[in-house]
């Protein structure tokens, strides 16, 4: 039973060191390898392709902000389609592509709306509702100075 206990515990540890040196090896592989990052900002401002290089720079340091009047960006997409957005994490394997073409989103921008705020709405009720029963005490007391006489 202890035999098979640390088989056991032996594979599982063979299995995570494995998995980890695929992963560091496959992370120095891409380390030092650069990418060219084409820009496709469908209708806003154009820009030019730049580099990148895995380890050596930010990706999205990288990463203009392209304007488009009467628009609001919404980020960067892998796809025409707008689909597949780039996120920082997890970051997006770019395989053996040497161009990385990204695809501008946009949106209309959220419309402010008129509304009261909900504190002056409820100054003015209690503001109200003191008025009202000022104006009732000083009926009562008009006529109680009127039964008085």
């Amino acid at each position: 039973m202890k035999n098979t206990k640390m088989v056991i515990f032996g594979l599982m540890l063979f299995i995570v060191m494995v998995g980890v040196t695929l992963s560091v090896s496959f992370s120095f592989n891409k380390y030092g390898e650069t990418v060219e990052l084409h820009f496709y900002t469908n209708g806003g401002t154009e820009l030019e392709n730049t580099f990148y290089t895995y380890g050596k720079d930010s990706l999205f340091e990288k990463l203009p902000v392209p304007k488009k009047q009467g628009y609001v960006f919404k980020g960067w997409f892998l796809d025409q389609t707008l689909e597949t957005k780039l996120r920082q994490t997890p970051m997006p394997n770019f395989s053996d592509n040497t161009i990385i073409h990204l695809y501008a989103k946009w949106g209309l921008p959220e419309e402010k709306e008129e509304f009261i705020n909900p504190l002056v709405v409820l100054i003015l009720l209690i503001s109200t509702l003191i008025l009202i029963v000022a104006s009732q005490i000083s009926k009562k007391i008009k006529e109680i100075k009127a039964i008085e006489e």
